[in-house]
């Protein structure tokens, strides 16, 4: 099966979905030069796997898609191929509530949420290596390949327009940069902090969110930028609430303290990479 995974012997961590977004991102940050392109039921014994790849569409083929997936690499677990998993689920899985936190119930709010609550549990419960699953909040940073939020953002940005409000704004999130979030999977893949049988979960965010408008507001104050209102003849922002309470590793600190302050930082990134 086909999950887009590379391998480094140096390191003993094996990523799939390795040509994605984070998957690059990690790979890129981890130090190695020798990840290359592998099947994941060909790396060597002993290996720490960080699971990323997933098909992200909220549709039934998505879904079996990621079953297929999840099921095809359980059984690879049977033969101490995998020292642990790092499976990456998301903040969907919980309902649309603040503060979130790994032992409130989960929720399939559509297909791929369902998959994520599906996995995590076929990885707790059937898998014969250690399991950590791992909640990503809305990932953000420079060149982001998802979502369209910050990829308007960073176009705004480059091109020194606008920055686009929509209604009140008032949709909330919780959000984790690319780069804590690649350094957190690396963290957990160099340690041990899952068991088999047991469901170990963190939540990877930061301890503040943020509304849309609080984002775009900081944003045009940090690049001098203006803001276009657009009216919306309904507007639901209010109800569209989800965030977690921050649950990270031990021994592991996030590079910036809060999401302003990430923010505040990619920005400026975006900024410099237009002189």
């Amino acid at each position: 099966m086909d999950l887009r995974c590379k391998y480094s012997a140096s390191l003993k961590i094996a990523v799939t979905g390795a040509t994605g977004y984070i998957g690059a991102r990690l790979i890129s940050l981890s130090g190695a030069n020798d990840f290359a392109p592998c099947q994941a039921d060909q790396v060597e014994p002993g290996c720490a796997l960080i699971h990323l790849g997933a098909a992200v569409a909220a549709t039934r083929d998505a879904l079996l898609q990621n079953l297929a997936a999840d099921t095809w690499l359980l059984e690879q677990t049977r033969d101490g191929r995998f020292s642990q998993i790092i499976y990456a689920s998301g903040n969907n899985v919980y309902p649309l509530a603040l503060d979130c936190r790994p032992g409130d119930s989960t929720r399939c709010n559509d297909y791929y949420s369902a998959s994520k609550v599906f996995g995590e549990r076929l990885f707790a419960e059937f898998s014969a290596a250690p399991t950590v699953s791992v909640r990503i909040a809305d990932v953000f940073g420079a060149g982001q390949k998802h979502g369209n939020f910050f990829k308007a953002v960073e176009q705004a940005l480059g091109a020194s327009t606008a920055l686009k409000k929509y209604g009140l704004g008032l949709k909330r999130r919780s959000y984790i940069h690319v780069d804590d979030l690649c350094g957190m999977l690396l963290h957990l893949a160099r340690e041990q902090y899952g068991a088999v049988g047991l469901q170990t979960v963190f939540n990877a965010c930061y301890g503040d969110s943020a509304t849309v408008a609080e984002i775009v507001d900081q944003v045009a104050g940090a690049a001098g930028l203006p803001i276009e209102q657009v009216v919306l003849a309904q507007d639901n922002s209010a109800q569209d609430v989800r965030t977690m309470k921050s649950v990270l590793p031990q021994r592991y600190a996030l590079r910036w303290p809060t999401f302003r302050d990430a923010l505040g930082a990619y920005v400026q990134q975006i900024i410099a990479s237009r002189r």
